[in-house]
């Protein structure tokens, strides 16, 4: 009797400890909480002529500050999320000089996939990282009447 009840303990115990572990659906763009994030072509932040892109998510959608740091090539996107892909519908290039809304040039985009971009830290956004995004999102939020 004590062997069969040591015997089933063990069954028991074998059962639950070598259960298989379920997979957890990989981390995409897709399902990250909304919120701010901070990705990079890279690892580290702030490495010269690095591609960089500070997003706001909010649901599948997007508005973005894209830039190569150490460089003026920047500009901001607009679109949807799908996995791990920015479906970018609209992206807006600043003027030469400034960022009046009225001078700023408007086209379509098209999807971009950032499977193998690295999640930053947001702590390590550059100075001007919060400045530029929300830029971005007043850019969107106004586009003047020619280009709604």
């Amino acid at each position: 009797m004590r062997s069969h009840i040591l015997l089933s303990t063990n069954l028991a115990i074998f059962n639950i400890c070598c259960l298989p572990i379920l997979a957890q659906p990989a981390q995409t763009l897709q399902n990250l909480p909304d919120g701010k994030y901070f990705y990079g072509e890279v690892p580290e932040a702030n490495r010269l002529a690095t591609q960089y892109i500070i997003f706001e998510k909010t649901g599948e959608t997007f508005t973005a500050f894209e830039y190569r740091s150490n460089t003026s090539d920047n500009s901001c996107l607009k679109g949807t999320i799908s996995q791990n892909t920015f479906n970018i519908q609209t992206i807006a290039s600043p003027p030469d000089r400034g960022y009046d809304r009225l001078k700023w040039q408007y086209s379509s985009g098209k999807p971009a996939d950032f499977s193998k971009w690295h999640q930053l830290n947001i702590s390590q956004l550059p100075d001007f990282g919060e400045k530029r995004l929300a830029e971005c999102i007043r850019v969107f939020t106004t586009i003047p009447d020619q280009k709604k």
